[in-house]
């Protein structure tokens, strides 16, 4: 049975406005240096400006010197809900020289965050789903870190009650790290690169393993989670390489991952600002990183006390994103590591509940990694997903998925607090699930029944966003803009519909309008704007669909250069009338000889 038009849900309000309008990136040739490096209009408001006020950034104008930012006492990152008031910055007048600016990390595009009332948005053939306007939970602007004693090293942490206030140098090591990469997000990275605090010279004598690891913990981090509230990269996951329990190698290993996540996303940066030299011998660091990762990684997945350990999924997941953000083709043996892993771990069940509690190290791992196996799927013709076997039985939801979805909502407010899915990765939790299970019947080689056809169509089209209860507006705009890639993908391969066909071309523009109203945080995002574009056939759409990846680039790595090449591929073969597998992205990834992992 295939769905008639009257059949989609929510047609009655199909012709609702679909997404509130773009938010336009000016800027002025007076504004400030933040303003300016962000590409974003500055208001001109001296002695800072509303948006470095905003955003807990410094303001320096041009020609203006950047005040001294003394030392102030940390305290946890503020929970939600809770007052987040702009501290403003003032130089203690006791200290006569003035010290480099500490790193944060990414920036926002936003020129307009502020409060509004819920709105609906009624996309077509959509889930009809509330939004609420807000703004963002901001965390504390951090000290400068740059000349506290070097600690003596211990992995013991100190303990910090929650609402207490104290400054750096009472704080063990791992309390350290952790100020450092709560408080560093949204920073002065694209006014001067920071220098790391002395205390991890401790652990990284290399000059140059210091620079990488600071740049992930203080920037690149920030980059593979859609909300930065609390990441749980950052908080959980960072500090295990300093772990002294068990093995060491699995230790090592996640160290080698952070460098060589770092240094993947530092050499673009240095690339793109020109400074060739520099990027090149970074790139060539991180592959020496990646080298001695996947070496450890190969002696560990077959011992099972080293799988259970977090320190090993960790690795695994921050290889597979660094794999992504740098457009490596030599992805698929650590795809198939993890998998193997996960079989003689004993599964999902042992590795995430063995010990009670859940760990959240462990939960953001396999979570990463459950992400990164379906965007392996889409970049392939193989099903790595891990939430259907290997049989691709997926008439039934794993029940470590229910297990792992029920310890969010009961350890939510117990220590240590679990992060939701969809925080993570913008995406709703339930339809995770539903994308793994079409993408299972897309990748399989049999003959598929019309009775699966109908299913899967069924379950995918009816999909309600508003059941999931307690969703943010980042996360129902990736979610809409995976449903009606999933929607294109079901009308194109599975019912043979042509690029031309009116619904095809009506869930192609809504993606494009998604991707223009998503913000600063795309990930997660690409495929939806790849998908969109195998079907772009008007000229005017294909230009809308370049400003969107132009816009993505700020925000991106060396991967949007693949994507921006896969679809202007696409485009001329489709113009050259080549049938639909020589213009699909797969056939272009293997016959350019980049078959590499898009996200």
């Amino acid at each position: 049975m295939t769905l008639s038009e009257s059949e989609y849900p929510h047609t009655e309000s199909s012709t609702a406005l679909t997404l509130p309008p773009r938010r336009r990136i000016t800027r002025t040739r007076t504004g400030c240096k933040v303003c300016r490096r962000r590409k974003i209009k500055c208001d001109l408001e001296k002695p800072e400006c509303a948006k470095c006020v905003k955003y807990g950034v410094q303001c320096t104008y041009p020609g203006k010197q950047p005040e001294f930012i003394g030392p102030r006492s940390i305290r946890p990152a503020p929970s939600k809900g809770e007052s987040q008031s702009a501290h403003k910055r003032q130089a203690p007048s006791s200290l006569a020289e003035p010290a480099p600016v500490s790193s944060k990390g990414r920036v926002s595009n936003h020129e307009n965050d502020a409060p509004g009332p819920v709105s609906t948005i009624a996309l077509a053939d959509s889930p009809q789903i509330p939004l609420m306007s807000g703004t963002a939970d901001q965390l504390l602007v951090p000290s400068i870190l740059l000349t506290m004693p070097t600690p003596t090293m211990t992995a013991k942490r100190n303990t910090v009650p929650l609402g207490w206030t104290a400054t750096l140098e009472e704080l063990g090591p791992l309390d350290r790290l952790l100020a450092v990469c709560r408080n560093t997000r949204m920073g002065l990275f694209f006014i001067q690169p920071s220098i790391p605090p002395d205390f991890l010279r401790s652990f990284f004598p290399s000059s140059e393993d210091l620079q990488c690891f600071h740049h992930c913990i203080t920037y690149t981090l920030s980059i593979i989670v859609v909300n930065e509230e609390r990441n749980p990269w950052s908080e959980h996951v960072a500090p295990l390489f300093m772990s002294n329990e068990g093995d060491q190698s699995g230790s090592q290993a996640l160290r080698s991952a952070l460098l060589y996540l770092g240094a993947v996303h530092l050499s673009y940066l240095q690339g793109r600002n020109g400074d060739t030299t520099s990027s090149l011998n970074t790139r060539n660091l991180a592959l020496k990183y990646r080298t001695d990762c996947v070496r450890l990684l190969r002696s560990l997945h077959m011992n099972q006390m080293a799988i259970l350990n977090p320190t090993f999924f960790s690795a695994c997941a921050l290889s597979l994103t660094a794999d992504l953000l740098a457009a490596n083709n030599r992805w698929r043996e650590l795809m198939r590591m993890v998998k193997t892993s996960i079989k003689i771990g004993g599964g999902m069940d042992v590795i995430l509940f063995s010990s009670g509690q859940v760990n959240p190290a462990m939960k953001c791992a396999i979570e990463s990694l459950i992400n990164l196996s379906l965007l392996g799927t889409l970049s392939a013709t193989n099903c790595y997903s891990l939430l259907v076997d290997d049989s691709g039985d997926f008439e039934e939801t794993p029940e470590w998925w229910k297990r792992l979805e029920e310890a969010e909502r009961t350890q939510l407010f117990q220590s240590p607090q679990l992060r939701r899915f969809d925080a993570s990765c913008g995406i709703s939790r339930s339809l995770v699930l539903q994308l793994s299970c079409l993408l299972s019947v897309l990748s399989s080689p049999q003959q598929l029944e019309a009775t699966t056809i109908d299913r899967v169509e069924q379950e995918w089209v009816f999909w309600d966003i508003s059941k999931d209860a307690d969703i943010d507006q980042r996360t129902q705009f990736g979610s809409l803009a995976i449903w009606h890639a999933g929607r294109i993908l079901i009308m194109r391969t599975l019912r043979g519909a042509a690029r031309i066909d009116p619904k095809v071309q009506e869930a192609a523009v809504t993606i494009l309008e998604i991707c223009a109203s998503v913000g600063d945080k795309v990930e997660y995002l690409n495929w939806p704007l790849i998908v969109a574009c195998s079907t772009l056939v008007d000229p005017e759409k294909r230009e809308i669909a370049r400003l969107r990846l132009k816009e993505f680039k700020f925000q991106c790595c060396y991967e949007l250069e693949i994507v921006q090449m896969v679809c202007e591929e696409m485009w001329v073969r489709m113009d050259e009338g080549e049938d639909d597998i020589a213009c699909g992205w797969v056939e272009i990834l293997l016959e350019s000889g980049c078959p590499v992992l898009l996200g």
